[in-house]
């Protein structure tokens, strides 16, 4: 009896871990625009070392990173302390995890071309 309530108590946790990790599914990690634009918004991250290897975003034009990302999920003008640096920034939300909070990958355009791109929490924008 003792024996049947170990593997129970075992089978259950194993449940439960298979649940919180996804039950096995693979992300995609392979970048592409039609990729990119088609998975939840919060799954791209999984993207993000591909992109940075086969795409060099700065000095494409905001219209080229509009047709490659598709639409951006924010976007605001350059602060204060920035001023200089650049006009305004995208970001795309690439992780909107309950633990660690919204991360956006921030794209800085200068004169409507990319001179800059950065991971951020959305708390720290």
């Amino acid at each position: 009896m003792r024996q049947q309530n170990k593997i129970t108590s075992l089978a259950i946790c194993a449940a439960i871990i298979l649940l919180f990790c996804g039950c096995g599914k693979n992300p995609i990690t392979e970048f592409s625009a039609d990729n990119w634009k088609s998975v939840e918004q919060d799954q791209r991250y999984h993207m993000l070392e591909d992109l940075y290897a086969k795409v060099e975003l700065i000095g494409m034009s905001a219209d080229e990173v509009e047709e490659l990302l598709g639409k951006y999920s924010i976007s605001h003008e350059a602060y204060l302390s920035d001023e200089g640096k650049y006009d305004y920034h995208w970001g795309y939300e690439v992780r909107d995890d309950w633990w660690e909070g919204c991360e956006y990958l921030l794209i800085n355009f200068k004169d409507d071309i990319v001179v800059d791109y950065e991971l951020e929490y959305g708390s720290e924008l």
